[in-house]
């Protein structure tokens, strides 16, 4: 304490003088540096004075008014000015060259420190495979650092970026998603990634300064197999979930159970079959749905194959239905599904039954039916194939090819005649490599005509149908000689015919019915309807109630078709019987008679008559006019004729009754 009060005092003389000194020598240096400020003043601006102030300086020099005394004055000042001003800035210059010259020492100190820092960064940097991306704000580029090798994507930050590049869909749109909390709400975030090329990375979010720092790491060591077996759990679960969820979808009862073959997880489908509340509560009661029997004999199963599958019976939501149930055996215990397999057992029955049906029936068509399987080979027949071709059952029952077949009915000569056989039945057999149906013509040497239709079958077979059609054609050949025959006859008739079908189309016409109304053969061949047709007659009959009534009874919807009679007159003068009948297929038959000559000769006979029956009421008139004038003579002579007959008046001889009788009857008459 002593020698440093002691050393104390010693050293404050040394302030002191150095105290009092300084402010004296600042103030002498201060009035240095005004005088050579000042001079230096007068120097710049005698220096920068224009030539006019210089000149009148020397003018005043010269007349005596500036003395040699303040020149000398002022160059004394001038020269210790700038002395002054002279060492000032020597020793300022010093001065700030020693300033800077630390300064610089200490900043490349520090950038040495710097590079040492930035060499040992790079150091811990690179001794994992890692990128790091920092985004200083929102509107600036990111900065990269590191090694991108581990990654596919190696062509810079914007296809390091570009996550949906190199990373699953689900993953990128993770890592985006975190990414903008990072930069958005500074949160960080850890994820654990996997590749498309199957690499596992790290990716690290972190705040740090104010910038948002992205740190991509490849894993390895031990971290890797932590990643894989995270990665491989990952998937484990999600898939046990998508089985879950799809048990739980199953229309029918799922379980699982434990080791002592206890009930452990039902789906809603076992709880509705046994009528729980929900699966929880189906598990915690234990409430079963097979039968124990069942239950034990395929515990025996599961343990002995550890797989058990059949189909059972149970009683499910109240009702006994039939289940196809499968069980595999686990490490932890056994699971089962049963599906409700009761409609399609009814509908396996029912499908039985419709198919022996159906083959019963096309057993029972008069048409030959015959199925071949996708090897050619006959898998089906009806009775009428047997019939139709003269083959045994035996043979058939074989189930030859339909190659083997065509040769057999070809050696009986069965089949039509064919020029180049091998071609003709080359183009039979392509059916199997046709989708659409093929229909043909057979005609055998006895005379049959035969339609021929093949239709591919979806399992690659064909299915033919043959059918005789040569009774039909016959029938057809018939009718058609028939219809021209009644064609023919039909055209001798002077009256006009017109059959009209049920849908109201001309069917039937004659030569007469065209001629008569002025109607072109090419309107008639296009089987018009019956409003067409009229159309065109009322040009010559516009008579409006005829025609309505005609198309009443030819498309008319009462229950009873009546007849119909008119007559119809015609602008020509003319005049027209039109009769409607209808017939027996719902057709219509319509004769047109021309009936302008008998209206005439019944005309003239009316008119005869008519004369006749005027000239015999005036017969009439006249006798009933002179029978009056002479009824009294009359009577006179009737009077005495029985006078006379009677003999009242005397007797008469015979002659005389004779004459007397003619009178009386006369008279009478």
């Amino acid at each position: 304490m002593q020698g440093r009060a002691g050393r104390d005092r010693k050293s404050t003389p040394g302030r002191t003088g150095a105290a009092a000194f300084l402010p004296g020598f600042c103030r002498a240096i201060g009035a240095l540096l005004v005088a050579g400020v000042s001079a230096s003043a007068i120097l710049a601006f005698t220096a920068s004075g224009s030539a006019e102030e210089i000149s009148h300086l020397t003018r005043l020099a010269d007349l005596g008014l500036l003395t040699d005394e303040p020149r000398g004055i002022f160059s004394t000042a001038f020269v210790v000015g700038l002395t002054i001003f002279s060492i000032t800035v020597a020793v300022l210059h010093i001065r700030a060259r020693d300033f800077w010259t630390r300064r610089l020492r200490r900043l490349s100190d520090r950038a040495a420190d710097t590079d040492t820092a930035l060499d040992r960064a790079k150091l811990f940097l690179n001794t994992e495979r890692q990128v790091f991306v920092v985004w200083a704000g929102d509107n600036e580029a990111p900065v990269i650092e590191g090694d991108q090798s581990f990654l596919e994507a190696q062509a810079g930050v914007n296809r390091l970026l570009a996550f949906g590049a190199w990373l699953p869909p689900e993953r990128a749109a993770a890592i985006e998603a975190a990414l903008d909390r990072l930069r958005s709400r500074g949160e960080g975030f850890d994820l654990a990634m996997q590749t498309t090329g199957g690499q596992f990375v790290e990716a690290q979010g972190r705040a740090v300064a104010g910038r948002a720092v992205l740190r991509l790491r490849e894993t390895t060591g031990d971290r890797l197999e932590l990643q894989k077996a995270s990665e491989a759990f990952r998937k484990l679960a999600e898939e046990a979930d998508n089985l879950r969820a799809l048990v739980e979808a199953l229309p029918g009862p799922a379980w699982r159970r434990d080791r002592l073959a206890r009930l452990a997880w039902v789906n809603s489908a076992y709880a509705r079959s046994v009528e729980a509340h929900d699966p929880e509560d189906a598990v915690k009661r234990g409430l079963e749905l097979l039968e124990r029997a069942d239950r034990e004999r395929s515990e025996r199963l599961l343990h002995d194959s550890g797989h058990f599958h059949e189909k059972l019976n149970a009683v499910a939501a109240g009702q006994r239905r039939l289940f196809d149930v499968v069980s595999v055996q686990g490490a932890a215990g056994s699971a089962g599904v049963a599906l409700d397999v009761s409609d399609i057992e009814s509908l396996e029955a029912a499908l039985e039954r419709q198919a022996k049906a159906h083959a019963l029936l096309i057993d029972r068509l008069p048409t030959a039916v015959a199925v071949f399987d996708s090897t050619k080979r006959l898998a089906s027949y009806n009775s009428a194939y047997r019939d139709m071709w003269q083959l045994d059952d035996a043979y058939l029952e074989n189930a030859p090819t339909e190659g083997e077949i065509l040769d057999k009915l070809r050696s009986e000569r069965r089949l039509p005649e064919q020029g180049d056989y091998r071609a003709w039945k080359t183009q039979i057999l392509a059916a199997y490599q046709s989708v659409e149906t093929r229909e043909d013509w057979w005609y055998p040497p006895d005379g049959r005509a035969l339609r021929v239709v093949s239709s591919p079958n979806p399992q690659g077979g064909v299915t033919y149908l043959f059918d005789d059609v040569t009774e039909r054609m016959q029938l057809a050949s018939k009718f058609e000689a028939l219809t021209r025959v009644q064609s023919e006859t039909l055209d001798t008739l002077k009256e006009g015919v017109a059959v009209f079908g049920p849908d109201g189309k001309l069917k039937l016409h004659n030569l007469a019915f065209q001629t008569s109304w002025n109607l072109q053969p090419s309107v008639l061949a296009a089987a018009p309807h019956i409003d067409a047709i009229i159309e065109k007659c009322r040009a010559l009959a516009p008579d409006a109630r005829v025609w309505e009534a005609m198309r009443a009874v030819v498309t008319g919807l009462s229950d009873r078709r009546n007849a119909l009679e008119r007559r119809l007159p015609r602008s020509d003068s003319s005049q027209f019987d039109i009769a409607a009948a209808p017939l027996p297929d719902g057709a219509t038959l319509i004769t047109f008679t021309d009936v302008t000559d008998k209206v005439a000769a019944e005309k003239a006979l009316r008119e005869r008559n008519e004369a006749l029956e005027r000239a015999a009421n005036l017969r009439d008139d006249f006798v009933h006019l002179v029978s009056y004038e002479l009824r009294s003579p009359l009577t006179n002579i009737i009077g005495f004729s029985q006078l006379l007959r009677d003999q009242t008046v005397g007797p008469l001889n015979q002659r005389q009754l004779d004459y007397a009788g003619h009178i009386s009857r006369s008279s009478a008459a």
